[in-house]
């Protein structure tokens, strides 16, 4: 499943032109009585992640029977890099 998420300063901006297209995955966890969670990773090889700062707002899109399928979003709490083979980051809030 291919999947963008696009990066939005406070003012709701959205930063660096267009998605990030090589997130590798997307967790969403809601809550009835409480905020819930979420985080993605993607390369360190790809720049892009520098676009992305605590207090930011990430949507993640995908497309399900030809139409355009917001599967969630959030305010960034932390961006982590996870040493390895790719080297990866995690984002999550």
């Amino acid at each position: 499943m291919e999947i963008w998420v696009t990066v939005k300063n406070a003012a709701g901006d959205v930063q660096g032109g267009g998605p990030i297209t090589t997130a590798t995955n997307w967790f969403q966890e809601k809550r009835l009585d409480e905020p819930g969670q979420f985080s993605f990773d993607m390369p360190a090889s790809d720049e892009r992640w520098r676009l992305i700062q605590p207090f930011y707002t990430v949507e993640c899109y995908t497309i399900l029977d030809g139409a355009v399928v917001q599967l969630g979003g959030g305010i960034v709490e932390s961006v982590d890099e996870e040493i390895g083979m790719p080297s990866m980051i995690r984002v999550s809030g």
